[in-house]
């Protein structure tokens, strides 16, 4: 409401520098970043993300990220590979005022923050405009969301199941892989919020913009993709998209991802979302099902093997609506999408000790040296143990 907004302060821009510089620092210096490199990193984090955060939780205003369990509007993620770790992360659009009824959904700081970006890294705004356009709501159908919101909810949960109260869906976010000396951005974008408002499923809406992007996506990965969704093994519809932002020459291989979600948590499902209901059979598929196969225990927190069909239970009831995520990423020229696996561990975990254990003992399966070395339990203690300060409202602010 109008008489709760508040201008960003520099006070709010320290507090959001406190809680993200030095996380990203420890991951930076824990994957071998440069000095030089970190140094590049921070600077595109505090002069073009951390502005547009929104302004700090209050304990009249406490963070409303739904980004992260926490409520933490940034979340850092490490990439393992058989080469170079990668250092990821991303960021909730919160806008620059809390409760503004005109912009529940920080639309103008969005743009704001995607003009700045493009402008400093010279990347084409072709299709993060076309994404942008596609799904921003109208006025009427933001509003219609938000009275809609806890209904919307409730029908993802079994009957019986209370929703916890939410005061806003997500609605963008942006993502950086950090590469090298280089910043690549991801611009995330939910459909969710005008499917509520307009009371309309928005798939063929998805569909037409993948047909309709320069250079397109093509019909048979369109096709292939909303085929499976009507298969009964994922939500039948995307519940994010996110478009890579690229110079223009290079847009003829950016990766568009759609994020959908299920129900269940046996491996069963993740054989059939991994392979996109048997459309994709691949060498490299194959194996990494194999593979994955063979710690799936470890990452439903699990010391023990466990069958195909087993479905692990959620800490909270209300995580019974999502226990999987996975997106389905297609570039243009591309017949199928590849499918990659989200765990929300958090659903799962029972201490932060076990995880971090589970994941060391992955690690050493998939030969990763990280685990040997114990860098992954260092990185972690450090990023989120010693110098990440609690997300808690201050209590004597009366702001």
């Amino acid at each position: 409401m109008a008489d709760q907004t508040r201008p960003v302060t520099s006070l709010d821009l320290g507090f959001w520098m406190r809680h993200s510089i030095s996380p990203l620092i420890a991951f930076l210096r824990a994957a071998g970043y440069s000095a030089a490199d970190q140094g590049e990193h921070i600077r595109i984090l505090c002069e073009h993300v951390l502005p547009n955060i929104g302004p700090r939780p209050t304990a009249l205003h406490p963070i409303k990220s739904s980004l992260t369990n926490s409520g933490s509007p940034i979340e850092l993620s490490l990439n393992l590979c058989s080469g170079k770790p990668t250092v990821r992360y991303c960021a909730e659009v919160l806008g620059s005022t809390w409760s503004n009824d005109d912009d529940i959904y920080a639309v103008e700081t969005v743009q704001k923050c995607l003009t700045s970006l493009c402008a400093e890294l010279e990347f084409s705004r072709r299709w993060s405009d076309r994404l942008l356009e596609t799904f921003t709501p109208t006025a009427e159908e933001a509003k219609r969301s938000q009275e809609n919101l806890q209904k919307w909810m409730a029908s993802l949960l079994p009957p019986g199941l209370e929703t916890k109260p939410v005061s806003r869906l997500p609605f963008a976010a942006f993502a950086f892989d950090l590469d090298g000396p280089r910043a690549l951005p991801k611009l995330y974008v939910s459909p969710k919020v005008k499917e509520i408002g307009s009371g309309s499923s928005t798939n063929e809406t998805i569909w037409n913009l993948l047909r309709n992007l320069e250079p397109p996506i093509t019909s048979k990965a369109v096709e292939a993709i909303s085929e499976f969704l009507l298969e009964g093994v994922v939500s039948p519809s995307i519940d994010m998209l996110s478009i890579e932002l690229v110079d223009e020459e290079d847009l003829h291989r950016a990766r568009v991802k759609m994020y959908i979600h299920t129900t269940t948590n046996s491996f069963n499902t993740v054989r059939q979302c991994l392979t996109l209901g048997g459309r994709r059979r691949d060498e490299t598929t194959m194996k990494g099902l194999e593979t994955l196969r063979t710690i799936w225990h470890l990452m439903m927190q699990e010391k023990d093997q466990v069958t195909d069909d087993y479905e692990k239970p959620v800490n909270d009831a209300v995580q019974q609506a999502m226990k999987l995520f996975f997106s389905l990423e297609i570039t243009p020229g591309k017949d199928l999408p590849e499918v990659k696996l989200y765990v929300p561990v958090f659903a799962y975990m029972k201490s932060d000790a076990d995880t971090v254990e589970n994941f060391e003992i992955m690690l050493k399966q998939c030969n990763q040296e990280w685990a040997s070395s114990g860098r992954y339990r260092d990185m972690f203690e450090t990023a989120l143990y010693v110098v990440f300060p609690p997300l808690l409202p201050p209590q004597t602010s009366r702001e």
